[in-house]
């Protein structure tokens, strides 16, 4: 199964924490802000009126005016170096933001806040503003990040026993731990998720994302029996969306128990509750579990569901979804329609890759910048404490001193701003540097080969025999490689001296109890003299090899052995899995995909496998 779709993180997941937040803001008001300075009893009620004003307009969905309150909040706050109204503004800052999709801008709102409340040893509003911050990133893809985050926010609240948002914190744990594949922690979040919560539709929620979980075990027993008793729940009767899932689910935990029972009336009838509902996320999941029901009853039938599916997360923009829409498509379409998807596949795949490990570094960048923030409000605090000091005292000597302090400051802070703009200009030359080296290559490799065909075509359109077409063909082939070629040139995999640590990191990811991975040859290969583009290929190779066994072969060991002879690198896989049959969707899709990679650095590879007999698999790659 490769949908978790109990678990996906969407906008109604995201908002129920954010809507418990708002529940329980107003209960620690009192008790937090008796720990405040007030030195102006005047601003704190006016703080105060604004902070009741601003949330009674979010309870009343009148978001534009709640923003113009919450700046107004903001800028008096500020001021008055009033931390607790400061942190309580840039949540909510945050809060209007995420719901207007500037996730981003959520993210450093909510930093700016942790840090006012830190100051004021807040620890329950810290915890709450660092969980909105885990769930943006795993939101976002970054779920290791999210994980530290997540994790960061229980500390917090650890002498709290009974936070209600802490089963928000446990269930976006398990979704980040779902999404790096440690389902067996992701279940153990999400039962303390249901056991810290009492609210009856939290919980049911919880309940179905464990059967899901689960599920991933293959322990389809436990899933079948969590997804059944939901079934006779009221909350989730009377829920379209929650019943939906459940049915779903369990409709297709059945099937993958036992694929020989009929169970498409209930993968429809949950089809049709969320084409009536308008639910386009729970029709994505819908589509993609008829799809695969129907992948060896009615391949018509399969390739109907999956353009739908591909279709829908097109239209929500959903990435990780046309993936595995596109791995679908490649198994169901027509051949000619099979290589232009996975095409597509590939240039998406690398581009998802590209952009969450930029998403890492955003998320990095955005602390450090609210972190220096909290500094530099801090140095004004203290500099405009002590000139008003210094006034009381002599005021001559103290409208000097803060002359003295402004000139530095400004100094400071333009020599700053130089070097901020001298880096932003470095990194800007860079990036228009790789944009003009794809684009030229786009315009000379592939428009002028473009051109060129459609003139061919259009001279010998009269004359266009058997012949001519295998010409066409053939060309068309070497467009298709060369975009290939463009996609791949920035390619994020290490191919320097560490390129071995890379490979050694990619195998011990697939070493488990149950499963050996067994090299041999691998310390003696002389590495360096490898060019790079052979290595990013064969490293994708190899991983396409990985998880196929992972997925489907059910090995409890492979050998990897490396060898190389003259200018040649000789690769042998050998695995005790069940191998596979060679005609079936999900193996043409793996070798068409490997085959394509191989043919780019111009290697070899065979196949060689019988059902339960294991797999082999021999590349030769000239170096």
């Amino acid at each position: 199964m490769s949908y978790f779709r109990g678990m996906k993180l969407n906008i109604s997941c995201l908002f129920l924490f954010i809507f418990l937040y708002f529940i329980y803001s107003c209960s620690d008001k009192e008790s937090s802000a008796s720990i405040l300075n007030k030195n102006n009893n005047k601003d704190s009620l006016q703080m105060k009126n604004y902070l009741q004003k601003t949330i009674l307009l979010i309870d009343n969905n009148d978001m534009d005016s709640a923003e113009i309150s919450a700046t107004q909040l903001q800028i008096l706050s500020k001021n008055t170096y009033n931390h607790y109204y400061s942190g309580k503004v840039n949540s909510i800052l945050g809060y209007l933001n995420l719901i207007k999709k500037n996730e981003d801008s959520a993210y450093l709102y909510y930093s700016i806040s942790k840090n006012h409340f830190l100051e004021i040893n807040d620890s329950i509003n810290t915890s709450k503003v660092l969980g909105n911050m885990a769930i943006i990133q795993s939101n976002q893809g970054d779920y290791s990040g999210s994980e530290i985050t997540a994790i960061n926010a229980l500390k917090f609240i650890k002498d709290y026993e009974n936070q209600p948002f802490k089963s928000s914190i446990f269930n976006c744990l398990a979704i980040s731990s779902s999404n790096l594949d440690n389902h067996d922690e992701s279940i153990y979040w999400l039962k303390k998720s249901i056991e810290s919560t009492d609210d009856k539709y939290s919980k049911s929620l919880y309940l179905n994302n464990l059967s899901v979980s689960h599920l991933y075990l293959k322990d389809y027993t436990n899933s079948i029996r969590i997804l059944s008793n939901l079934l006779n729940d009221s909350i989730v009767l009377n829920n379209p969306d929650l019943k939906s899932k459940v049915i779903d689910n369990l409709a297709y935990s059945k099937w993958k128990q036992n694929p020989k029972l009929n169970l498409e009336n209930e993968l429809n009838n949950a089809l049709e509750i969320r084409i009536e509902n308008d639910d386009k996320w729970g029709q994505i999941a819908s589509n993609a579990h008829l799809s695969e029901y129907f992948s060896d009853k009615n391949p018509t039938s399969a390739l109907f569901y999956s353009r739908e599916m591909y279709r829908l997360a097109t239209e929500l923009k959903s990435p990780d979804d046309r993936l595995e829409a596109l791995q679908k498509l490649i198994s169901f379409e027509s051949p000619q329609n099979s290589k232009k998807y996975a095409i597509q596949y590939a240039s998406l795949n690398d581009s998802l890759v590209k952009t969450r490990n930029q998403s890492k570094d955003k998320f990095a960048k955005i602390r450090y910048d609210s972190e220096k923030n909290r500094e530099e409000n801090e140095i004004l605090r203290a500099e405009t404490a002590e000139q008003q000091l210094e006034i009381e005292r002599r005021k001559l000597y103290g409208v000097l001193f803060a002359s003295g302090i402004v000139l530095i400051c400004g100094g400071f802070i333009a020599f700053q701003r130089i070097q901020r703009i001298k880096n932003q200009k470095r990194i800007n030359d860079e990036i228009h540097a790789t944009e003009n080296k794809i684009a030229g290559k786009v315009h000379d490799d592939i428009a002028n080969n473009v051109y060129g065909l459609m003139s061919f075509i259009e001279i010998n359109n009269d004359s266009f025999n058997t012949e001519k077409h295998n010409l066409v063909m053939e060309k068309l082939d070497e467009i298709y490689n060369l975009s290939r070629n463009i996609s791949r040139e920035n390619s994020p995999i290490e191919t320097g001296e560490k390129y071995p640590d890379e490979l050694l990191g990619l195998f011990s990811n697939y070493k488990s109890d149950k499963r050996n991975v067994v090299l041999i040859g691998f310390e003696e290969n002389p590495w360096v003299n490898v060019k790079s583009e052979p290595k990013i290929q064969f490293y994708k190779i190899i991983q396409e090899l990985l998880t196929n066994m992972k997925k489907h072969s059910k090995a409890s060991l492979v050998v990897l052995k490396f060898e190389f002879n003259e200018n040649k690198l000789n690769f042998f896989y050998t695995d005790n899995g069940i191998g596979f049959i060679e005609n079936q969707p999900n193996t043409k899709n793996g070798i068409r995909i490997t085959e394509n990679r191989i043919e780019k650095i111009k290697g070899t590879i065979s196949f060689v496998s019988e059902p339960n007999k294991g797999l082999k698999v021999n590349i030769s790659i000239p170096i």
